[in-house]
Formats: structure tokens, sequence, C-alpha cells
């Protein structure tokens, strides 16, 4: 990984000679999002109140320099978890939960160079796999986002590091917009002898969006990679927004996961719901549904209510059920 931010910067500095004529530094823009909300997930759990990691709180800055043949550009963002961080009576800090990184982490952290051929990006990013997650989920960062409770995203839509939703010591490639249409990702994290790889394809089709997206992550186990395959997409009609998606393989533990959501937008008001299931490999199969009201207060101001319940297999007792209601703001 030092290997390749070396050779990243010595093309950097090698070209911005030939090039300062042209420079043109953008405005460095400080951007956040502060996310909260008031949960009771789980039947045997009590009321919450969150903050953190799983919300999506954070703050960042972004900007470049674009020089006329390429524009060199970067992102800082880090996560603020202030709702996972235990402090003692005595002041020590507690250790963490296990999926917990600490009170202040590093999210989306790069530095990229595009041109007409496309964007090369190296440091630490969003999976395509993860993206398209997003792109679909009406309640991503809420406890009925489909990769949390309701679990009808897998795991790789979420966590950070090796094989994770957010891939550190990562170089990725975007390709332009081909005939106005699709763009091809491919990314390679860089992990010693047994490197993870993945990518895919988005197709920008007016009102719909398709996607087709792939990782293949190494198995210490089994020392062999293990590889997940997804296809999805979204349109919306008016008011009416629709979309889902479909993964498999073994990087999943070969389960066969469908996601599902509608949403309808009244002025302001937009109503969400979501389902999906998941067969696992013995041919068991899990049911969940989840229902939001996102109410915008104003441009970047949105608070929601909501409901869900998970229902794994035939064992009625196992059911468990979240209730919640947050706030979104982004500054």
């Amino acid at each position: 990984m030092n290997k390749s931010l070396i050779t990243f910067a010595v093309i950097a500095v090698s070209i911005a000679p030939l090039t300062s004529v042209y420079a043109k530094p953008e405005m460095v823009k400080v951007y956040g999002l502060v996310h909260v909300a008031v949960e009771k997930v789980g039947k045997d759990s009590s009321l919450d109140v969150n903050s953190g990691y799983s919300k999506g709180t954070a703050l960042g800055a972004k900007g470049g320099v674009d020089t006329g043949p390429v524009k060199v550009n970067y992102k800082m963002e880090l996560g603020l978890n202030t709702d996972k961080y235990l402090v003692a009576a005595d002041g020590s800090s507690a250790e963490p939960a296990a999926y917990s990184p600490g009170a202040v982490y590093q999210r989306d952290t790069w530095v990229g160079i595009k041109s007409g051929i496309g964007q090369v990006r190296v440091g630490t990013m969003s999976t395509l796999y993860k993206s398209t997650g997003k792109m679909i989920d009406p309640m991503f960062t809420t406890a009925l986002e489909g990769r949390g409770m309701l679990n009808t995203m897998s795991g790789l839509h979420s966590g950070q590091g090796i094989g994770k939703g957010r891939s550190t010591g990562t170089i990725s490639y975007d390709t332009p917009k081909i005939s106005g249409v699709a763009k091809i990702n491919f990314h390679y994290q860089t992990n010693g002898e047994n490197p993870n790889y993945g990518g895919g394809v988005t197709l920008n089709l007016g009102s719909a969006d398709v996607f087709a997206a792939t990782v293949s992550n190494y198995n210490v186990t089994d020392n062999s990679n293990q590889s997940a395959y997804k296809l999805g997409g979204r349109i919306g009609m008016g008011s009416v927004g629709l979309s889902g998606q479909f993964e498999t393989g073994e990087a999943i533990n070969n389960d066969k996961k469908v996601f599902t959501a509608a949403s309808y937008t009244m002025g302001m008001l937009t109503i969400a719901v979501t389902g999906g299931y998941t067969v696992d490999d013995d041919g068991d199969n899990d049911l969940s549904f989840g229902a939001a009201l996102l109410q915008k207060l104003a441009k970047k101001t949105t608070v929601y209510v909501g409901g869900g319940l998970a229902m794994p297999g035939e064992d009625v007792l196992a059911n468990e059920s979240a209730w919640l209601i947050g706030l979104k703001q982004k500054f």
C-alpha cells in the first residue's frame, strides 16, 4: 500500500509543473451529518438513544485542483461515534463494543486523479457493492436498514476493513460514462499475498438506474477467494419510487437474499416500506418488513418515525421488532 501511495504522489508531483498555469484550486467544502434517533431494537431491548457509528454521524472535507488535463481531488471524512464509546465512573474509557471503532474513526478518505479516461482513487472508500445498497434503501443508516436487524441485505454492505463494505488500503478505477449511460468500476484491496477485489457496472436510463456488482474476498479458513454477486436497480415514476436487488454467493454463505422497497412522496412527506427474505443453504426462509414516515422540515433536515419486524424461519418466538423516531440534519 505504501508503494502505491508513493507512486501516486510521484505522478501528481510530476504533472504539476506542466499544468500549473491552468490550475484552478477549488474551494474546500466542509460538510457533515448529525443523526440522532430514539430506538427500541429487539423485543428484549430497552429504549435507547443512538447517534453514532450505525447512524453515519460524520464531519468531512472535500476539494481539489483542476489543472486542465486532469483534476486532482480528495475526500477526508471522520465518523463521530458518540453513543458506543463508554466512560467509566472514574473517568477512564471502557472498551467499545466489538463492532464499534471508537469515539472518532476514519470513514471514506482518499485522494484521486480524474481525467477524460476516468478516475483513479487510492485510500479508504465504500465499494460499489455497498454503495448500490445505499442507493436503493430509503431507510439506510436507520435501525430499519436492510443490512441491520431486518437482514434483507448481506454484511458486505457494512463494516470497515479487509473485505468490508468500506474497503481500506484500496485502489479504485471508475470509467467515464460510456455512451452517456454506463459506468464501470473496479477496486483492488491490498491484503498481502491475498488481495480482495470487486466491481461492477451501473446504468443510468433516465428515470431508472440498474446495477450489477460483485466482490471476491479471501477466506483464510478455506485458503481461497469467495465471491458474492448482486443485481438490482430503482425506478422513479412521478411520486412513486420502486427499488430492489437480489444477491447470492459463497462470500455470504450461499444465502439468497431479496430486498425490495417502495416509496410515495407527497410534497415534503415520504411514505416508505421495505420487505425482503433470505433463503439460507439449509432452505430456511426468513422474512422481514419495515415501514416509515419521513418528513422534510427543510432542504437538509428530515425527521422520521417507523417500525419493522423480522421473522426468522418458522420460530414465532424468535421474531424481533424495532420502533424508532429520529432526526437527520446535513450541513
